[in-house]
């Protein structure tokens, strides 16, 4: 949880080094998500919501996921204020896809997606997180 960053860019490598710190992904994964993002912006699956990703043989170590939330948006290709932050690092595109089908039922809800952006702390998120984790 952070108030705010300068860049989109900022925003990826904060999201991404809990999974770093883990060794769950590279830092060359990290690169290849900001790479992929400057030649095909459509990272953003939801209002005010991103989701940074690269291939699986581009440094994915184990299957991730980390969030930043911004109480300030951070503007996005100039048309979008993103304020949830979510890498995603799958070993497999089946993964890859069940992972995106469950962000997407998440950025899609309004009330809790908005929840999450207002939350005062990291378990009222986790919470929020733990209803879409199941199959889907």
């Amino acid at each position: 949880m952070r108030h705010s960053v300068s860049t989109w860019e900022e925003a990826i490598k904060i999201a991404s080094r809990p999974l770093l710190k883990r060794n769950s992904i590279t830092q060359h994964y990290i690169e290849a998500m900001i790479q992929r993002c400057h030649s095909d912006p459509y990272i953003v699956i939801g209002p005010k919501t991103a989701i940074p990703h690269a291939a699986p043989d581009e440094g994915v170590n184990e299957l991730s996921m980390s969030l930043l939330r911004l109480r300030k948006g951070v503007t996005f290709a100039t048309d979008y204020s993103i304020q949830l932050v979510i890498v995603i690092a799958a070993l497999d595109k089946d993964r890859h896809l069940r992972a995106l089908m469950q962000l997407m039922k998440l950025a899609r809800n309004d009330h809790d997606r908005q929840q999450m952006i207002n939350a005062k702390s990291v378990y009222e998120i986790h919470e929020i997180i733990k209803k879409y984790a199941a199959d889907p």
